[in-house]
């Protein structure tokens, strides 16, 4: 990881930023979770990856529709709702991530939290 900034936020939490630079995404998608589940900090993860299309655990396979390597993409299934997304050449990923545990209830007021650093 190439940088860690770690900004003192409300109720004492911090919100650590870090930047992974390019990452491949899957294992972009793996330290998320093991972030979620092995801190009680708050994270930004801030990183680049090469194209790739993601099923979410809803996806309609369907809906894919070209073969992904044709645009020099990969395939994954991840385990978040959605469909299919597209992530393209040089995409740039932000992904909050809140300790494990955390009632979807306070989500929103976790990134209500964060707005305000």
């Amino acid at each position: 990881m190439q940088d860690d900034r770690t900004s003192a936020g409300a109720q004492g939490r911090g919100l650590r930023v870090r930047w992974l630079g390019r990452v491949p995404y899957a294992e972009g998608w793996d330290l998320q979770r093991a972030v979620a589940v092995g801190s009680d900090d708050d994270y930004l993860l801030l990183m680049e990856h090469a194209p790739v299309y993601t099923l979410g655990s809803h996806a309609d396979p369907s809906h894919v529709l070209v073969e992904p390597a044709s645009v020099g993409a990969t395939l994954l299934e991840v385990d978040r709702g959605g469909d299919v997304t597209y992530h393209g050449r040089a995409s740039w990923s932000a992904t909050p991530s809140a300790p494990s545990g955390v009632a979807p209830t306070t989500v929103r007021s976790t990134c209500a939290r964060w707005s305000r650093w």
